[in-house]
This record gives structure tokens, sequence and C-alpha cells, in this order.
């Protein structure tokens, strides 16, 4: 029989995190740095053998600075292919919570795999620490924090410092979100076009088109139905849960410093108006949704209703992918939040796929 494992941690597409600072889960679910560019070798470290670098390419530590912050760093790795360039290159943005420039789940780390695989393919990438990673305690204080100073303003920086790279071809830059990031796509295009740049495109991996208050407690239902059977502190604690959820549903009311589901209110009031497929009707370069088909957290109805959408649109194209989680590694939507456990990869059609978008456009 498949062991379930409900108190890992809460979904991974929640808030969770950027009031606590904390990447503990209740029991019923789930340093500053100068700006520096020092060159990593490809010596391959003892023990595993699948983390090391390959010989062919070459990694850049590359701070990203914080817009209206004097001296907020955000530590950060430029992946770059053989060669001197200019290369293509994307930008990686994180989902929901404190994500390090990896997106470590457990032993997972699906934004390191995408970097070395996609500078395999003659793609620069870059990723970096999230603001709430590096300055957690400093945000949690903030009652006035939204998406933009969470993801999209950084996003959009991220952007401009590779654009004035010589070795990055500066028409050639790319955004890539992964969940929460995926949604935040579109404010983040709305970001670069009000400083009169532009992203050469855009791609959505398990990118959310719905209410993500709705998303949350779709997976929070899915989680609670492997332990109908619960103790008295975690059914408190479920209770809790839904009893917050029930608050979001009429988010109007609430003052904007009261805490639900790891957020002020006032983030999720902003959040909760920013209808990400309405949005993105005014992204008009190439954009690529991708989505794993055993994803619980964001599933195959938010890809449905951005294929729905934009299916006709020539700039817009789709792909799902059998047997894929939400981190587009291989497992079983069956099996819940268990899938994440074991250490895995990001699935080769998946860099297949992306690298192909990047690389004809």
């Amino acid at each position: 029989m498949k062991k379930h494992i409900l108190s890992i941690f809460v979904p991974l597409i929640l808030i969770a995190g950027l009031v606590s600072c904390s990447n503990k889960a209740p029991e019923t679910a789930v340093p500053e740095s100068p700006v520096r560019e020092t060159m990593n070798t490809a010596e391959t470290p003892e023990g595993d053998s699948s983390d090391a670098l390959a010989e062919n390419l070459r990694e850049v530590d590359l701070s990203l600075p914080v817009k209206d912050h004097d001296g907020w760093m955000l530590p950060g790795t430029l992946t770059l292919p053989e060669g001197d360039g200019p290369f293509p290159a994307v930008v990686l943005v994180h989902g929901s919570g404190p994500n390090d420039r990896d997106e470590t789940i457990y032993e997972n780390k699906p934004f390191k795999d995408l970097a070395q695989n996609l500078a395999q393919k003659g793609i620069a990438v870059y990723r970096y620490d999230k603001r709430t990673y590096v300055y957690g305690k400093d945000m949690a204080a903030d009652m006035s924090l939204t998406l933009d100073e969470e993801t999209v303003i950084d996003a959009a920086a991220a952007v401009s410092l590779l654009k004035n790279r010589e070795d990055i071809d500066s028409d050639r830059v790319f955004v890539l979100g992964h969940s929460l990031g995926g949604q935040a796509i579109p404010r983040i295009h709305a970001a670069l076009a009000s400083a009169e740049n532009r992203a050469a495109g855009y791609i959505f991996l398990a990118a959310p088109a719905r209410n993500l208050a709705e998303i949350t407690r779709e997976q929070y239902d899915f989680l609670y139905s492997f332990n109908p059977v619960l103790t008295n502190t975690q059914k408190a604690q479920k209770e809790e849960i839904y009893a917050q959820l029930d608050r979001l549903d009429n988010v109007s009311a609430l003052d904007d410093s009261e805490v639900l589901m790891g957020a002020y209110a006032f983030y999720w009031k902003d959040l909760l108006a920013y209808d990400p497929v309405s949005s993105a009707s005014e992204i008009t370069e190439p954009c690529f949704v991708l989505q794993g088909e055993e994803d619980y957290q964001v599933t195959m109805a938010d890809f449905s209703l951005w294929q729905d959408t934009f299916g006709n649109s020539k700039n817009w194209s789709f792909r799902s992918y059998t047997g894929l989680t939400h981190l587009f590694m291989p497992g079983e939507r069956a099996n819940g939040n268990a899938v994440y456990l074991k250490k895995q990869t990001v699935d080769a059609r998946v860099i297949a796929d992306i690298a192909e978008f990047i690389n004809t456009h």
C-alpha cells in the first residue's frame, strides 16, 4: 500500500512563508551578497556526480540589485554555454514561498536542472535567490507587500541586467515563470513595458489561470482526502485552514493587516483582483504554456483555460506531458505530495521543448 503524506508541507502554490518566514509546515499540512562575478569551475565534487557542472559550461555568480532598497542584493547564478556568445538567455522566476535560486524542494532542484541542461543547448540561464528568501524578516514586516515586490519587480530587473551583458543577445532574453511565477508573467510583461523594455518571449510552467484562493482550497481538499481520520490537533488545524479560506471569499471586508494563509490581507486583495488570463491578452511576444498532466497543484483545468483563451492566437503554443508532476518530474497525482520526496530531475522532454522554443524565436 502506497503511503500518502499529508503532514510534510502545505500545498506549494500557497503564499505561506511571506509572513512566517519559515519553511516549516503545520502538523496537518505541509546573507547579503555584494555585486560580484566569480567563475565557478567544472570540477566534479565528491559524491553524486549528477550535481557536477559539465566541463563545457561556465557559471558566474551574478547578484541582482533590488530596486528602491539601497544595498539589497539577491545572490544569483548565470549559467553560460561554451563559447563567447552572445547567447540567447532566459530568466527563471520562482513559484510561491521563499525559494532559493534552485527552487529547491527537498533534494529536487528544478531550476538548477533547467539551467544546466538548457545551457548544454546553447542558452544562458539566470536564476537568483528570491527576495523573500534573502530578506524574509524585512518583508514579513511589510503589510503593503504585493506580488510586485515579491516577484515582479525583481524579474523585470533581471531581464534588464542580462540585456546589459556583452555575452548575452539583448534581443533574445526570455522569461520563464513556474507556478506563481508563471501567473505573474503578464505583470512582469507590463512592468517591462512601462520601462520601455521587453522580453523576447514568455514560458509558462504550470501557471495558475484561476483564482488562487480557489486553487488553494482545491489543493487542501485533495490532500485531506488521503487522511480521512485526523487527530484532534489535526482536526483543529484543518478547521482553522478552511475558516481562513472561507474569509478569502470576502477579502474586501478584511483589514489589510490581517494574516490569512501566510500573507497579509493586503497581499490577497491585490492578488485576487488580478486576472492573469485577461492581462495576458496584452502580450504580443511568443508565449509557450507547459503543464504536467499529473500535477495536483496547478491542474489541467488551468492549462485548459489558457489554451481555450489563446489557442487560436499565433503567438501562443501549448504542450502537456503525461506522467509529470508540478515540478515536471515523473510521478503520479494519486501519490499526493509524497512524489517530492524522491530525488529526480526535470524531464528531458520539457528541456528539449523549452530549448526549441527559445532557439526558434
